[in-house]
């Protein structure tokens, strides 16, 4: 409720008579500064008193120690002046005294919920960092509440293998000086994702990205593609940083937990887990940079024209057509072909990939993911891992459901099926010429020909 200012009135502090000129000056839209101020006496002029304007509200202690607004000039002449940015609709100090008068915020309240209530009633433009620090301070989200969170995860792991059979997690924590222990990283793997695997694709993509809460930190995903092309979650871990070190310690566990990950293919971003992944994965599994990341840095280096080039060599499918893409860039730019040509082509080129890529050349499936746990980065560590466990299970749920509903006798899922009438429906278009009865020659309805030799 906002106290109003009157010749006269006292105020208890002048922390309360600041308050009510935030306000006013927020409701009014206008901008004031501070002309003088002691222990004994503030002064309030508007911004634009250098053009005349003459509002003002000064105030002094009395002969009792009582703080009284001794002068009130409430007209401005400055509404058509240009107005200055008003810092006050930005400041900690009103914010967290004005939302909560018109929004009840929780942890699931978006920063941009509190950016949109200030608008709406204020008119007034708050950035998303000073809602995001807003939202922290009205849950009692501080340093020492999210300190808090680290030193419950012991309990928290403990909580969730008295409840989930078979959970693979791992804590690993330092000592300090004084030998408490400190949180370094955490590994949490479900069992239904092992079960999950076992009838995957054995195809995964890892990926990090920084939580956004007070504590720097990163989080780490593997996640993987289902028979019906979906993303699944499959574990995921929190630590310092994305180095060599916190991916070698994320693999390792990720191989522990679903030990048939050993033969696979793991798809990831150029500098970050493959280093880690040659020394712990071991041979069984197939290695793959993010053709998106190579992309992504091919085009900073030279220019986005070039684009096509590279993606006409990583989806090359014969060494011939490879050879051919490389000498058409050539001829534009030999330093841009001499760049991809230096990159090891048995991780990103097609025609020379030891593994499946499924179709997948990008690890964006992770950062999609990502996207997913957006709000969630945000969040203490405690109510982060939550969320996404809730999140995996959710998922799990659903997709039991989906099988579950499926009728008995049903050989194919909907996904499948559908993909395998689509395909029928193209075969049918498609014409046969006959060489002789065991050579064949199929052309499609694009003229793209395929010889078909039944001996071999």
């Amino acid at each position: 409720m906002t106290i109003p200012i009157e010749e006269g009135r006292y105020f208890v502090s002048f922390a309360k008579l600041k308050e009510a000129v935030e306000s006013w000056a927020i409701e009014d839209h206008f901008t004031f500064s501070v002309v003088k101020k002691d222990v004994k006496r503030v002064d309030y002029r508007c911004r634009a008193r250098v053009m005349g304007c003459p509002w003002r509200v000064f105030a002094s202690t009395t002969m009792e120690g009582e703080l009284q607004v001794k002068k009130i000039s409430s007209s401005h002449t400055c509404i058509a002046a240009p107005v200055a940015a008003r810092e006050v609709a930005n400041t900690q100090n009103w914010l967290r005294r004005t939302v909560p008068q018109h929004l009840f915020v929780t942890k699931a309240t978006k920063p941009i919920e509190i950016v949109e209530t200030i608008r709406m009633h204020y008119g007034e433009k708050v950035n998303y960092e000073a809602a995001r620090l807003t939202k922290a301070a009205l849950i009692a989200d501080g340093v020492e509440h999210q300190r808090e969170h680290f030193h419950k995860i012991p309990s928290y792991l403990q909580l969730l293998h008295q409840h989930n059979e078979g959970l693979y997690t791992d804590l690993h924590t330092t000592a300090d000086v004084n030998g408490h222990q400190i949180f370094q990283r955490l590994f949490i793997c479900p069992r239904q994702s092992r079960e999950s695997f076992q009838s995957m694709r054995k195809f995964m993509a890892i990926d990090g990205t920084f939580l956004k809460a007070r504590f720097v930190q990163t989080l780490l995903l593997a996640v993987g593609i289902d028979a019906n092309g979906n993303i699944l979650l499959l574990a995921w871990g929190i630590v310092e940083s994305e180095n060599e070190s916190s991916w070698r310690y994320f693999l390792q566990h990720l191989k522990k937990a679903i030990p048939e990950s050993e033969s696979m293919t793991l798809i990831s971003d150029r500098d970050k887990g493959l280093l880690a992944a040659d020394a712990v994965m071991g041979n069984g599994v197939a290695r793959a940079f993010c053709c998106f990341h190579l992309k992504e840095n091919f085009c900073k280096r030279f220019t986005r024209g070039l684009e096509p080039y590279f993606w006409q060599i990583a989806h090359a499918k014969t060494s011939d057509s490879y050879q051919e893409a490389v000498s058409q860039l050539r001829e534009l730019s030999v330093a841009a072909a001499n760049y991809l040509t230096n990159i090891d082509k048995a991780l990103w080129v097609t025609a020379f990939f030891p593994g499946q890529s499924y179709g997948h050349k990008t690890s964006n499936i992770v950062e999609s993911m990502n996207k997913v746990l957006k709000q969630e980065r945000e969040l203490p560590i405690l109510d982060l891992l939550n969320e996404i466990w809730l999140y995996t299970m959710n998922q799990r749920a659903q997709r039991y459901q989906t099988a579950c509903s499926q009728e008995r006798q049903q050989h194919w899922s909907d996904f499948a099926l559908g993909q395998l009438t689509i395909s029928r429906s193209w075969t049918r278009r498609n014409t046969v010429n006959m060489a002789n009865d065991r050579l064949f020659i199929v052309q499609q309805i694009n003229n793209k020909q395929f010889i078909v030799n039944l001996e071999a």
